[in-house]
């Protein structure tokens, strides 16, 4: 079996969030010297897309939310907009499916992947969370989006080892549903 080490991949991705710039620290497997350009190359590059993907679509839900909740956004736009999120988040699952199915990685690779899996599919339960909350406005969904966004937030700081993310960092969508 071929090594991959995919917990480092998935720390690839840069981040520029205003003057605020993180660059994750990689440390490439044996794999990778042996291989340079085959598996290793495309787990790094699908690793980094991925994660930036996350990174992205939650703050993208939660300018959608903070837009809904300050009645910038109406609720078609918003859920317009949710409807392709989803689907290109669904996308992504069925790559890592595929990917997972394929029984060439490495049981710590399978672990990461798995945990970005579940990342990408809590990111596309929020999607169908605020897209009933633009509907409903009921408080216990705005609830559930708000816990699912904490927990999901709290798995993408880890995946991409920012550390403590202050205020600066958060996504938004926390006042979903008022205080």
């Amino acid at each position: 079996m071929r090594r991959l080490n995919l917990p480092a991949l998935l720390l690839t991705a840069t981040l520029a969030l205003g003057s605020f710039s993180l660059s994750a620290v990689v440390t490439p497997s044996v794999a990778s010297a042996q291989d340079p350009g085959g598996d290793q190359a495309l787990l790094k590059a699908l690793g980094g897309a991925m994660a930036i993907e996350a990174y992205t679509a939650a703050g993208y839900i939660g300018a959608l939310a903070d837009g809904l909740q300050s009645k910038t956004y109406d609720a078609t736009y918003v859920k317009v907009r949710l409807g392709g999120l989803g689907g290109g988040l669904g996308a992504s699952i069925e790559q890592v499916d595929s990917l997972l199915a394929g029984g060439k990685l490495s049981p710590a690779d399978m672990q990461a992947l798995n945990g970005l899996k579940k990342t990408l599919v809590d990111l596309k339960k929020q999607t169908d969370l605020l897209a009933k909350y633009a509907d409903n406005k009921n408080a216990k969904t705005a609830n559930q989006f708000k816990a699912l966004r904490a927990s999901t937030w709290k798995s993408i700081v880890a995946q991409l080892g920012l550390g403590k993310s202050g205020p600066m960092l958060e996504p938004g969508g926390a006042n979903l549903g008022g205080k």
